[in-house]
This record gives structure tokens, sequence and C-alpha cells, in this order.
């Protein structure tokens, strides 16, 4: 074969200069379609010669998939290197004598290039990617690197303010005994029944600015309500539990904050009998969270005594609050992903007429079974159980802060990666536990507690990071696979290999 020619066959073989002659970025195959050719690199003592084969229907989507034979010529050893485009429609490369295969691969299965890493879901990329290409290149750009940081920050003071708030919302009596106390000055069924109108009347108005009529058409359908049903019930079962045991259970914000993170547990064990499972690494950290959660309770007795921490009710409570919010979590994830409507219609079926039925539901059932005397007149929706107390301006920022954590939790299973939800959970313990004892002074400060939530952040983060390794070495494997070529593409390109060798010149 001369230089510069080609065959008939579906693949060309040309030889040129070991430097491409085009400029710019797209020198390298980024961006536009680079020409099928063959790179000669004379090194000393090594010759390096690559070949490289493309399919015309694959000239865009290239990828580094290295065939190496050392074979000798002049007395000089030759490193022969032959790419083949992306690993799903490369034909299968015939070996030579004395040849090893080695693959380094830059591109996706698909050939398309690999995504830079980001805290968004690999499906909300895609939409900014097809919809908004502006949007997605800022977020690949050092500035969007660290918008998406300053968003995970914001996120983990999410996680972070919810136990504390709880507690700082409740007043402070002094008893005829000298005894302080905290006093439950509201229902908590009745505070949900709160955050979820003013969600619905905020949400609606920003759908009125923001979005058009079929907006507000969404946002009223019964039909997408009823699909968000048994998420929004679960919920509102799981914050009230939730309220419970932080308000009445005598739950602290930093072991609220702890337990919290059994729900990798239950989550795991819930996605196995689906079908998917964890990493052998993965499983070990799981039972190391698990077995920090007793020492931590053993830490917390053995330091403050048993008279002192949670009740068994606060921690039954958290208990069925975890429980529900691991099945709410898949479900709601499952929810936003198959309805389609805005995101703001999606967080009025989450948040508005059956979670708002649920916790009134609640709030009768609570009076009714619960309060002595709860429908004689003492008690009404504006104060609380303890003595009838009233609620205060405290107890109507916790109501706001509630709407304010709907916005970003349900934004979070819509629009973030799981990933960076573990990794917000495992830092909003550290600064659950700061907050706790510096700024709400909920909690006095214990070396003992201190440990303990290091080593569990410490392995939340490690899950985090792990499955980040497992989703790569996923990708890796999916992309090593080649498929099979015909036994006549098997001949042609053993034809071009074997008998039609381009000899090195010679500097």
């Amino acid at each position: 074969m001369q230089d510069g020619s080609s065959t008939e066959t579906p693949y060309h073989l040309q030889e040129e200069d070991a430097i491409p002659t085009s400029s710019g970025p797209n020198a390298f195959g980024e961006g536009e379609s680079l020409r099928p050719s063959l790179f000669k690199t004379l090194t000393n003592p090594v010759k390096r010669r690559t070949v490289k084969f493309n399919r015309e229907s694959d000239v865009v989507a290239l990828s580094e998939e290295r065939l190496t034979n050392e074979s000798t010529s002049n007395g000089q050893s030759v490193e022969e290197d032959v790419i083949a485009p992306s690993a799903d429609s490369a034909v299968a490369l015939c070996k030579r004598r004395s040849t090893r295969v080695s693959f380094h691969l830059q591109s996706t299965s698909d050939g398309r290039p690999r995504q830079r890493p980001s805290v968004f879901s690999p499906e909300f990329q895609e939409q900014l990617k097809s919809d908004h290409p502006n949007v997605k290149s800022f977020l690949d750009s050092w500035k969007g690197i660290l918008f998406q940081g300053v968003l995970v920050i914001l996120v983990t003071l999410q996680y972070a303010l919810n136990p504390n708030l709880v507690a700082w919302s409740l007043p402070i009596r002094t008893d005829e005994d000298g005894t302080v106390r905290r006093v439950q000055n509201y229902f908590p069924p009745a505070l949900l029944v709160f955050t979820s109108m003013v969600s619905s009347c905020l949400c609606s108005s920003l759908l009125a600015v923001f979005e058009d009529r079929e907006g507000l058409r969404a946002a009223v359908n019964f039909r997408n309500h009823w699909a968000f049903a048994p998420v929004a019930v679960g919920y509102s079962l799981a914050d009230l539990f939730g309220v419970f045991s932080l308000s009445a259970g005598g739950v602290d914000a930093t072991t609220y904050a702890l337990l919290s993170q059994l729900k990798l547990v239950g989550t795991a064990l819930l996605l196995l009998t689906w079908g998917r499972g964890q990493t052998g690494v993965g499983w070990c950290l799981l039972m190391a969270i698990s077995w920090s959660m007793v020492g931590y309770s053993l830490e917390g007795k053995s330091s403050s005594g048993s008279a002192s921490g949670p009740s068994a009710t606060g921690l039954i409570c958290l208990g069925i609050k975890l429980s529900l919010s691991i099945v709410c979590g898949c479900l709601c994830d499952q929810r936003l992903k198959t309805v389609n409507a805005p995101f703001l219609a999606q967080l009025i079926y989450g948040k508005s007429l059956f979670y708002g039925a649920a916790s009134a539901f609640s709030f009768v059932v609570q009076l009714t079974f619960f309060v002595p005397e709860g429908w004689s007149g003492k008690y009404h929706f504006f104060n609380g159980p303890d003595g009838g107390a009233p609620w205060t301006w405290r107890t109507v920022v916790l109501g706001l802060w509630y709407v304010s954590k709907d916005f970003a939790i349900v934004a979070l299973l819509k629009h973030l990666d799981v990933i960076v939800k573990n990794l917000a959970n495992a830092m909003s313990m550290l600064l659950t536990y700061g907050m706790a004892v510096a700024v709400f002074q909920t909690t006095s400060a214990s070396f003992g507690k201190l440990a303990w939530v290091v080593v569990v952040s410490l392995q939340v983060a490690a899950f985090g990071i792990d499955k980040i390794g497992g989703r790569q070495s996923g990708e890796k494997e999916k992309e090593k696979k080649v498929l099979p070529c015909t036994d006549e593409e098997k001949g042609e390109v053993s034809e071009l290999v074997e008998e039609k060798s381009v000899p090195l010149k010679e500097n």
C-alpha cells in the first residue's frame, strides 16, 4: 500500500507524519471528527508505529484501545499500537504473534466522552445537556464546580439544622420544685398541617408567576395527586414521629443525626430485595455503621447516667420514622422521575392534599386517644399538650423552616446524586454536634460522643466514596466488552495487519 491510499473494505489504513497536521483542539479527536490515519513516531532506542482502524460511521466516536505488538525491525524494537473505535462498535482485533492487549478507554460504551464529576444525577445532567447546554457548560467549568460545592454545603446545613431547631423551638419552664425543662407548646400534627398549608400556597404562587397555565393545571390534576398519595401519607407519618421523638421523646439532636444513618443500612437491605446489591467493602461499612450506633448509645449511658437520655418511646418513634423514610424515599424517587410535571407541581403533590389530610387526621387521633380532656375546649390548634402552652414566634419559625426543608429535600431527590446525599449526611453529623454544643447549647460537650460522631462520619463518607468507585468500575467493565465481528471482517483486518504492513521511515 502506498502513502495516503485506502482500501475498499469498511476500514481505511493511511500513513502520515507522527504529529497530526490539523491545529486547534480537534487535532487529537476532540470536537469534530478525526480522519482515520496511521501516525508513525520514531523514538530512540524504541520505534513506535500506531495503526488506527475506523468504520466510516464511527469516525466521530474514537477511543484509545491499544493492541501493542513488539516486533523487530533492523535490530531495533518496534512497538505497534492499533487504535480501534469505541468498544461497543469495534471489530474484534485479531492477534498477531507475541501480542499482548491493554485497554486505555477515554470514552463511554456508546462512544461519548466521559462526563466530568458532578453532584447532579446522570438523568439531570443529560436533561441539561439537551435542553440547556449553556448551563451544562457552566457546571463543567471551575465556577460551576464551585457552585456545586456551595450547593452541597447548603444541603448539609439543611440536615444539620433540622434536629437542632426542634429542640430550640420549645420554650423553657421552671417547675415549682426547681426543675428546668422544655415545654411542648404545640401538637406535632398541627404544626405539619400549618407547613402543608404554607407550602401549598407558596408553590401555587410561584407556579402562577413562573409557569404557564399548563403548570397550574398539572398542580390540580387529581390523578397525579393520587399517584403521590402513598408518598405523601408516608412522609406525613414519618415527619410526625420524627417531631415526636425530638420534642416529647427526649432524643437530642446529635443522637437523632447519628441514628438517622441507619437509613443507609435499611435502604441497602431494601434494594437487595430488588436485585441491587452493594460491594463487599460497602457491606462491611454498613455493618460498622450499625455497630457504631451501639457504641455511641453505650457511651451516652455511661457518661450521662441511666436517668437521662432518650426514652424508650422516643427511640421507638425514631425507629418508625426511619422505617417510613426508607420506603417513602425509594417511592418518592420513583414518582419524581415518572410523573411528568413541573418541580413545584410535584412538591404540591407531596405536601398538600394527602399530606395535609393525613396530618389533620393524626391531630384528631392525638386529641381523642392520647390527650386527657382533649375535646374539653382547653386545647386547640395553636397550643400544645403541656398545659395548653400557646405557640410562640419560634414555633412559627420552625414551621417555616420545614417548608424550606421540603424544597431542599425534594430537590435533592429529584436532581442531586444519591452519593452526594450520603456525603452531605456524613458532614452534617459533625455540624449537628457543633451546633448543639456551641450555638443552641442543648447538649453538653463530651469527647467520647465527639469521637463516635467522627467515626460514623468517616464511615458514611467512605460508603459514599465506595459507591463512586463501584460505579466507575462497573462502567469500565461495561466498556471493555467488544462486540464479536463476522468471519469476513476478521479476514479483512487480518489481511491489513499481517500482509499490508507499512515500513518505517528513518529520520
